[in-house]
């Protein structure tokens, strides 16, 4: 009985170690992920007006990006509530549908909910808020068809995400999951959320817009 309890505890301890090291691969990941379809998403945007595309300038992308980039913090926490409440899934088919979905639909529908409070906070930044209060009511008025906006016009770009996510967690699950500790996974992950952040923002702003 002891023996068995104690292989029970010994398997939690393996579960737990292996999610939190998931975890650390998967918000890193999330994080540039959302970010960039939030910049891709805005040029694409501008090609559907038939005017050339350009990055958008560096303030802007930090304040929209960062909306996309906490959309992707929350769809990657809730992927990992998943995983952590059904330890034997091994993460199979059922892990690999739900991730796509999740990711392919949240992450547009919650940019959508933070699009207006980064819009807010930039008004701040740049002084053009008079009456924060009302300002900032006015965000939270308009984020139910800003969610509905993003979660219909960035249905491409979240399915695209998704698959650049499940392809990065797929190469991370087979390749370096059982070799890599918590301090180099979530070093191999930074690197990689980087190495996206830098790709997106050097690509050619032309071509990104057909992406969204």
């Amino acid at each position: 009985m002891q023996e068995s309890r104690s292989k029970i505890d010994e398997r939690s301890r393996v579960n737990k170690a292996e999610v939190d090291r998931l975890r650390l691969a998967v918000l890193p990941i999330l994080f540039s992920i959302g970010i960039c379809s939030v910049l891709i998403s805005a040029l694409a945007r501008v090609n559907e007006r038939m005017y050339s595309p350009e990055h958008l300038p560096v303030t802007p992308s930090v304040f929209f990006g960062l909306s996309g980039g906490i959309a992707g913090l929350i769809v990657g926490s809730l992927i990992i509530r998943w995983v952590r409440r059904n330890p034997n899934s091994e993460r199979g088919r059922v892990f690999w549908i739900i991730s796509f979905f999740t990711v392919a639909l949240g992450l547009p529908l919650f940019t959508g909910a933070l699009l207006p409070i980064g819009a807010f906070l930039l008004d701040l930044y740049n002084g053009h808020a008079v009456d924060i209060l009302n300002e900032f009511l006015r965000a939270l008025i308009v984020v139910p068809r800003t969610i509905i906006v993003q979660g219909a016009m960035g249905i491409f770009t979240g399915l695209l995400s998704s698959a650049v996510f499940c392809i990065l967690i797929g190469a991370y699950d087979k390749f370096f999951s059982n070799r890599l500790g918590s301090v180099n996974t979530l070093l191999t992950a930074g690197s990689i959320s980087v190495l996206i952040l830098v790709l997106t923002r050097l690509a050619p702003a032309d071509i990104l817009s057909k992406l969204g």
